[in-house]
């Protein structure tokens, strides 16, 4: 009979036992985590791609909006029979309507900048400070309620010397900021700009950003066809509310001549300069609004007619 040796188990000491058990679990813990990680990373991935997608998508739809926007001032051009003056009846001064696109809508707007005060017209091809542009400024700020020192301040930013105006502000002011920075001495490329000056918070920025241009060309002067009523009481001293409500009920699809607008009985006792003034647009801002997938987008487009070229100044999308 043979007697069963029995088998010999080898059991670990309970310190042991523990570590074991406790490796096992981290490895399982670890692995959970990449597995989780990984798939993760693959949703984030697929979340970027979507949007680069619909960031292409929309960015190709507000060339479409531009090819839109000067096809309208060309036919306007090719329409005019000859007419050499712009106004808010002229074929451009439209809306795209709310269209369907796939994956989402666009709509879009064409705005005369010439309609708008020029800031870069403060100072002259010389670099000289244009004393009828800055009046027609300050008076522009009484008009909208808003800090005479914006004046100062824009011009300091605009002007090649560290100089300050009475009210301005120069490197120094800026240096001291966080991050620091240094006046700009040179024209502005864009009008957002304003919102550097020490003067210019939010409020200031809303009441006028859609009365001032930050045209280039700075000859080119007011198209009192599509001045904004605050604008036309900016020209000269004495101009009122009333005078203008007049005015823009009496230009209709635009004046013909400008000395049909300086000849109006109601400025039979005010004195307007006919400097800086004109019947004609060269300088526009086509705005581009894109819905996909939920997520609304911003874009703009400057351009600027000279004879039948087109040159677009500026194209941006506009952050939120």
């Amino acid at each position: 009979m043979h007697k069963h040796t029995p088998l010999h188990t080898h059991t670990l000491p309970g310190k042991q036992r523990g570590a074991a058990l406790l490796i096992a679990l981290a490895i399982t813990v670890l692995a959970a985590v990449l597995a989780i990680s990984a798939i993760e990373t693959g949703q984030l991935d697929m979340r970027k791609s979507s949007i680069l997608i619909r960031s292409g998508q929309a960015q190709q739809l507000a060339m479409g909006m531009e090819d839109w926007a000067i096809s309208l001032i060309q036919r306007d051009q090719n329409n005019s029979s000859g007419a050499a003056y712009d106004g808010l009846e002229d074929i451009w001064y439209q809306q795209l309507p709310l269209t369907q696109v796939s994956g989402g809508t666009i709509s879009g707007t064409l705005i005369d900048l010439d309609g708008r005060f020029n800031l870069n017209s403060l100072l002259e091809v010389d670099g000289a400070v244009n004393p009828l542009a800055l009046e027609r400024f300050r008076r522009l700020l009484v008009v909208l309620q808003l800090n005479p020192s914006i004046a100062d301040q824009l011009l300091d930013w605009l002007d090649a010397d560290t100089s300050p105006q009475p009210q301005g502000a120069e490197d120094n002011i800026y240096r001291n900021r966080q991050p620091p920075g240094l006046a700009a001495n040179q024209l502005l490329s864009h009008i957002s700009e304003l919102r550097i000056l020490p003067a210019m918070d939010a409020a200031n920025w809303q009441r006028l950003k859609n009365h001032v241009s930050a045209n280039p060309q700075r000859s080119g002067g007011i198209n009192i066809n599509t001045a904004t009523a605050e604008v036309l009481l900016s020209l000269a001293d004495g101009i009122t509310r009333q005078m203008i409500n007049s005015v823009i009920r009496q230009r209709g699809g635009g004046f013909r001549s400008l000395s049909a607008f300086l000849q109006l009985q109601v400025f039979e006792n005010i004195n307007i300069d006919p400097r800086g003034l004109t019947i004609r647009s060269y300088n526009y801002r086509a705005l581009a609004e894109i819905q996909m997938d939920g997520e609304i987008s911003q874009f703009e487009t400057l351009l600027q007619r000279s004879g039948s070229v087109y040159h677009v100044l500026h194209r941006r999308r506009i952050i939120q």
